[in-house]
Formats: C-alpha cells, sequence, structure tokens
C-alpha cells in the first residue's frame, strides 16, 4: 500500500500563453488521475497579476522564479507543497515526493547547465517547510545578474542545498531504479512500455519531463515510440480530471484577493529590506547581452521597492519598456543599446523581449 499523502497537501505550476497552459492541464489531469483528493493550481495570466500585479512580464525567467513567490503564499495553507514544470505529464503516483522528507528535491541530467552543486533540477521540488520557500524567494531576487537568458531559479536551488542552508532530501532515482525527473533520460538503456508504464532499461519513469535533451519537444515529433505511446495513454485516461481546474484556481483566485492587502505589504517589506548581490560570475554560457547592466528576476511591480542605499549601484526604470535596469555608472544605464536592446532571442529560441498579456483580466479561469 502506498503512504499516504502528507495532509493539507497541494501541488502547482506556473503557465503562461496558450501553449504552455495546454501543457500545464495536462501536467494538472495526469497528476489528478492518481491523486485526485489534492488541489492542483495552475497559475495562469490571470492569477499571475494576484501575484505580481501588473500586464506585463519582464522576462521569461521572471515567469521561472515566481514558482518560489507562489510557494510562499501558497505555504501558509498548505502543509505540504509540490511544484511541477507545466511540461510535465505524470505517469503514475509521486508517492515519493509527497510524503516524508521536509524537503525533497531531484536530479538534474549529468552535465551543469552553467554551474552550481548539487546539479538539481527546480522543475521538480516538495517541500512541507515554509521557510525553504521563503529562502528561495531570498535567494533569486537578491541577485541582480547579467542581462541573459537565465535559469536563477535553478542555481539559487543548488547553491542553497549545496550549502546546506536547509535540510533536504535527494530522491535516490538511480539507487532505487525509479525516477522522478530529466535524469531518467540519460539512464543506461532502451525505451520500453511494459503494461502500460514507461521504462528506461531496468528503470521506472514516474513522470515525463519535455526539458533537456532526448525528446525534449513538446509537440511530440521527436519522441521515441515506446515514449509517445505512453504519453498518449496517460492524456486520454486523464481526460475526465480536467474538470474541476475553474473550481480549484478560482478557491485559490479568492483566497489572494481576501488576503492581497496583507500580501502586498508583506513583499513590499520583503523588497525594501533585501540586500541586492550583484553577481558578476553568473554564467550560462550565454551572450552577455548589455554588458555593465545588471537586471533582476523580480516582477517589476515589486522590483521598485528594492533598496539600494550601500550598494553603489543606479537603478532607471525604461521608458516604453517598463523593467528596472541596474549599472554602477548612471551614464551606461542611458546608453542607446539599453534603450534598445530588448529584442533579442533567447533560450531555445523563446523570445526575452517584454511579454505583454493579452486576455483581459476576467477572462481566464
Amino acid at each position: 500500500m502506498s503512504p499516504a499523502a502528507h495532509p493539507n497537501a497541494a501541488a502547482f505550476t506556473v503557465a503562461l500563453g496558450d501553449e504552455a497552459l495546454r501543457l500545464a492541464r495536462d501536467c494538472r489531469a495526469t497528476f489528478k488521475r492518481f491523486h485526485p483528493d489534492i488541489p492542483f493550481y495552475i497559475v495562469d495570466e490571470r492569477l499571475y497579476r494576484c501575484f505580481a500585479p501588473q500586464n506585463f512580464i519582464g522576462s521569461t525567467s521572471e515567469i521561472l522564479a515566481l514558482r518560489s513567490l507562489v510557494g510562499h503564499f501558497l505555504s501558509r495553507r498548505h502543509g505540504k507543497l509540490l511544484y511541477l514544470d507545466a511540461d510535465i505529464v505524470v505517469l503514475g503516483p509521486l508517492d515519493a515526493l509527497l510524503t516524508g522528507a521536509a524537503v525533497t528535491v531531484t536530479a538534474d541530467l549529468d552535465y551543469p547547465y552553467g554551474f552550481g552543486e548539487p546539479l538539481l533540477n527546480s522543475g521538480v521540488v516538495a517541500a512541507a517547510e515554509p521557510a525553504f520557500w521563503s529562502a528561495w524567494m531570498r535567494e533569486i531576487y537578491s541577485q541582480l545578474i547579467p542581462v541573459m537568458p537565465d535559469f536563477l531559479d535553478q542555481l539559487a536551488l543548488r547553491e542553497l542545498c549545496g550549502r546546506r542552508a536547509f535540510p533536504f532530501f535527494q530522491v535516490p532515482e538511480r539507487e532505487e531504479k525509479t525516477f522522478y525527473n530529466l535524469s531518467a533520460k540519460i539512464h543506461p538503456g532502451a525505451w520500453r512500455e511494459e503494461a502500460g508504464e514507461l521504462w528506461k532499461g531496468d528503470a521506472l519513469l514516474k513522470l515525463w519531463h519535455f526539458a533537456g535533451g532526448s525528446g525534449s519537444s513538446k509537440k511530440g515529433a521527436d519522441l521515441p515510440d515506446p515514449v509517445r505511446r505512453v504519453l498518449e495513454a496517460r492524456r486520454a485516461a486523464a481526460a475526465p480530471h480536467h474538470g474541476s481546474e475553474g473550481e480549484e484556481n478560482g478557491a485559490l483566485r479568492a483566497w489572494i484577493e481576501a488576503d492581497a492587502p496583507v500580501f502586498q505589504a508583506e513583499v513590499e517589506a520583503f523588497f525594501a529590506h533585501l540586500p541586492s548581490v550583484v553577481r558578476e560570475d553568473f554564467s550560462f554560457r550565454k551572450e552577455n547581452f548589455l554588458p555593465g547592466v545588471y537586471v533582476s528576476d523580480a516582477p517589476t511591480c515589486w522590483d521598485r521597492f528594492r533598496n539600494l542605499d550601500g550598494t553603489g549601484l543606479h537603478a532607471r526604470t525604461l521608458p516604453g519598456v517598463p523593467r528596472i535596469v541596474y549599472a554602477r555608472d548612471p551614464a551606461r544605464l542611458h546608453q542607446p543599446d539599453v534603450e534598445e536592446g530588448w529584442d533579442w532571442q533567447g533560450y531555445d529560441g523563446e523570445s526575452l523581449a517584454l511579454y505583454f498579456m493579452r486576455r483581459p483580466a476576467a477572462s481566464q479561469t
């Protein structure tokens, strides 16, 4: 018999844009098939505005980082939280993530994307410790980094665990031959389907994460045949579990709106007292688009409360581009490339230009 999930557990993901929302709904439905009594919230555009009251996103990295702020808020009412990236399909019960240790993490692929140890992937994280979410949020938002595509949320998680900022448990996936994240893709052996389950060699997969390496296409064109068949079957079996999304998201939205004054005051105070740390050594083997200029992964609506006293930094909110940039030399913030350098293409061709939410606030559930 599987162990019972932590009492008052919940799961969540963050998804903006039509494709991300489609994937998130598959993630939620396949999760609910195995854990029907656990709420699963999708932070879509409407809910995003509740956590970051603005109508734009500064970069794709801001979306990645918001999971820490959402987790910090949800930890007030839920005993254990499981974060799953939107591009995940759940293939079996996730008992190892929903029971046991206060903070549970999973492995990334064996190559370090950038740097940071241990090699953890921030797309699957579970915690029953509220202090974890606030520590992760502080680690991400305190850092001002070069302007480039980044995974600061993942690096921050690795560095928090690397210095043992809190007790954590890394699921022994290789030893137990049961995988909950990306490292299954480099496990030896062939992909195979057995009794409707997905295996890689002698190892069982409990979820499929589209990111990273082999079979990363979200459209399924490059998936091995056994993987594609299992994913199709899991999505089809999960179809009846799509129904309660609006109800659960509506409950969360009502809770956020009722708590908005307290929450907003708390986040404003958090940023007003947040130490700012400039990272010169931040590199994911990507081009630094604007040398000498730094940005935060925080939403602009919160980043504007950042206190720069004693840092030697200067800030500027760009005209027509509601994003704050930082530099040690104030003249650098007014040079032409700073005002014009926001249309580059980033990781996997995703645009890191500003993303303006298209839907009216009332149109999404």
